[in-house]
């Protein structure tokens, strides 16, 4: 019996030592630890928020103590604090006092709250006219008109911004169209990216620091321009320029032209488009009473180029009618006066 007994004694003491390595073994893996854990902040903004936080934390520094796996998970938690804003108002550099939140089992916090300091400031909307930019104009072509439309609407439309105050000032909106423009048309493309610049620089508003975060509606515009110039191309023919005239009875039978009576033009198109033809240097013809050639220079508008510059013109004369004076026609010699007699 006693030998049963100190065996029981023997089996008792074999499982309390296998327990306790068991239990350092666990503790090993997951040891008691006291760290400073970063963990996340969720604000809490009034009911119809009319605030936005322009400076603020988006993790604070939290020591804690707990077992290792309990302290990774409070980490990892979305919330490991909250910070009560229901009474805050606008201003600079103000201090709060946040309180844990989501915290696991396991874990203790070893301060019951975390200063933190936030700058506020009111929430504004403005609506801003929205700016057609196209830096890639070809010389020559001119916008005539440039709007950027909002869903059906026929005119232009406008983006309603919603941030801090500080962001709205002197904030302007635009559409950056930046695909080359060389001939006159009507251009309408659909979901161009409303852009923003303040005071003449780009800002790229979902990269502010805000909470909650800066927004405006419509974020894309379908862009309208139209254009007028470019450069134009056709062909015309030449009128000469005639000045004097002709020796008395002769009159211009014939002009022929060489090359060819026709020429290109090429230009800005709307001074292209005014010419139905080009003139020549003056021709002049006074006294001319016979067939003859004249080189002349083709004349057209400031920036319109012709191809060929000059030309050949040959006048063909003919005599329309005599101008000698006809001689008196013949007829009956005059009666002498009558003499009175004496």
């Amino acid at each position: 019996m006693s030998g049963i007994v100190a065996n029981w004694r023997l089996k008792a003491l074999a499982l309390a030592l296998t327990l306790a390595l068991l239990g350092a073994l666990a503790f090993s893996e997951n040891p008691l630890e006291v760290q400073s854990v970063s963990a996340k902040v969720q604000y809490n903004l009034p009911s119809g928020n009319k605030l936005v936080l322009t400076q603020y934390q988006t993790t604070v520094t939290v020591p804690v103590v707990g077992l290792r796996d309990a302290v990774e998970r409070y980490r990892a938690t979305a919330a490991g604090v909250s910070l009560d804003l229901q009474k805050a108002h606008p201003g600079p550099n103000q201090t709060f006092y946040a309180r844990p939140a989501d915290v696991p089992s396991g874990v203790t916090l070893r301060s019951a709250s975390v200063p933190i300091t936030v700058s506020i400031e009111a929430m504004q909307t403005a609506d801003l006219d929205i700016e057609v930019q196209t830096p890639k104009v070809s010389p020559g072509i001119q916008v005539k008109t440039s709007a950027a439309v909002c869903g059906n609407d026929q005119g232009p439309c406008k983006v309603s911004v919603t941030s801090a105050a500080s962001d709205l000032n002197d904030l302007s909106a635009y559409v950056l169209y930046d695909a080359p423009i060389s001939t006159a048309a009507t251009i309408e493309t659909p979901s161009q990216r409303v852009l923003f610049q303040q005071r003449g620089r780009p800002v790229d508003l979902s990269q502010l620091n805000r909470f909650p975060a800066p927004s405006w509606t419509p974020p894309r515009v379908t862009v309208r321009i139209d254009t007028q110039g470019g450069t134009q191309t056709k062909t015309v023919p030449i009128t000469p320029t005639i000045t004097g005239t002709q020796a008395c009875g002769f009159a211009i039978a014939r002009v022929d032209y060489l090359p060819g009576q026709f020429v290109t033009v090429q230009g800005p198109a709307d001074a292209v488009a005014k010419l139905n033809d080009v003139s020549t240097d003056p021709i002049d013809i006074t006294g001319l009473n016979a067939n003859r050639t004249y080189t002349v220079a083709l004349r057209a508008p400031d920036q319109v180029s012709i191809t060929p510059k000059s030309a050949k013109i040959t006048l063909s004369m003919n005599r329309a009618f005599n101008c000698a004076a006809p001689s008196p026609p013949p007829g009956p010699s005059p009666s002498p006066s009558p003499t009175a007699s004496g």
